[in-house]
């Protein structure tokens, strides 16, 4: 009887350990960064150690091209249509610079603790 009962107990305990699990595994942090008047909104951002940033474009109908160049963090979304977003996982800390190789003097500031 007490071997019966143990069989269902264990079976909780790993179902529960798993979906703690998997919580952990989808709780990392997300930053939205909206595009807009040329400017990205906020123009400083902090992310936590594998978190996102979301690029949303909320310019009108006016393109972006997000990109970084700085060492270690260099990404490239390529030109982004009016109201789409596009994720960007960091998977280093330090800071760098995110610009618009469109609108050169759209300029974020992005660090990653």
């Amino acid at each position: 009887m007490i071997r019966a009962m143990a069989r269902p107990l264990a079976s909780t305990l790993v179902l529960a350990a798993v979906a703690l699990g998997a919580l952990g595994a989808s709780a990392q942090q997300v930053v939205t960064v909206s595009q807009k008047n040329r400017v990205f909104h906020p123009r400083q951002v902090e992310v936590e150690l594998g978190g996102s940033v979301v690029f949303v474009n909320d310019d009108g109908e006016l393109l972006h091209h997000v990109y970084s160049r700085d060492a270690g963090f260099a990404f490239d979304i390529g030109e982004q249509a009016a109201g789409t977003q596009v994720p960007v996982r960091l998977s280093r800390r330090g800071t760098f610079d995110v610009r618009c190789d469109i609108h050169p003097r759209m300029l974020l500031r992005v660090t990653v603790r």
